[in-house]
């Protein structure tokens, strides 16, 4: 088995990223149904290369951290000009 993110859709953007971000969680049986906490994970596309259509498009992938805290960390969708993309904490 492996680590899976959990997420509803928190997708956010600025002026050059998108930012996708799930909560992973150790899954060790086929039910999925069990196993700790992991952390907040990111997926971070270039939004211009997206945006083309390129046939590749530069990503990062951030893996959880082991912070068990279990709080949401929430990519923000900016509404004016800005190359710094905000998160916030969101609440259970």
């Amino acid at each position: 088995m492996g680590d899976f993110p959990d997420s509803a859709v928190a997708l956010g953007f600025n002026d050059d990223k998108i930012v996708d971000r799930g909560q992973t969680r150790f899954r060790g049986n086929p039910n999925c149904n069990t196993g700790p906490y992991e952390g907040n994970e990111f997926l971070v596309w270039n939004k211009s290369e997206l945006l083309a259509g390129d046939a590749t498009i530069d990503t990062d992938f951030n893996p959880p951290a082991e912070d068990n805290s279990d709080f949401p960390i929430i990519p923000a969708k900016s509404r004016s000009s800005t190359s710094t993309l905000f998160h916030g904490l969101g609440v259970r």
